[in-house]
């Protein structure tokens, strides 16, 4: 006659509770300095050069964008990011990459 086997028993686990820093500390590694500027015109013909790639982008996430909004209900693509292929060699970007 074949034995039963015992049911594990669930054991309870204690949560630690954790808790935020009261004071941040700033620590600063690899220092660099960025340089900007602010030229619209150019910022603007980038991201209408941009936007073909997006846009597949968001017809690849499409199912999982749908997945989600079944979900949760309707966000939109919100919280999605929408990495694109790489934009080396495109025309469009040709002054940025020079």
């Amino acid at each position: 006659m074949k034995k039963k086997k015992a049911k594990a028993r669930k054991q309870k686990v204690k949560k630690e509770v954790v808790g935020y820093p009261q004071q941040l500390q700033l620590e600063e590694f690899f220092k660099c300095p960025i340089w900007f500027a602010d030229e619209p015109k150019f910022v603007d013909s980038l991201n209408k050069a941009s936007d073909k790639y997006i846009e597949a982008s968001k017809k690849n996430l499409k199912p999982a964008i749908d997945k989600r909004n079944k979900k949760f209900g309707d966000k939109g693509d919100m919280g999605h990011v929408f990495h694109s292929t790489s934009l080396i060699g495109d025309p469009d970007f040709k002054q940025l990459q020079d």
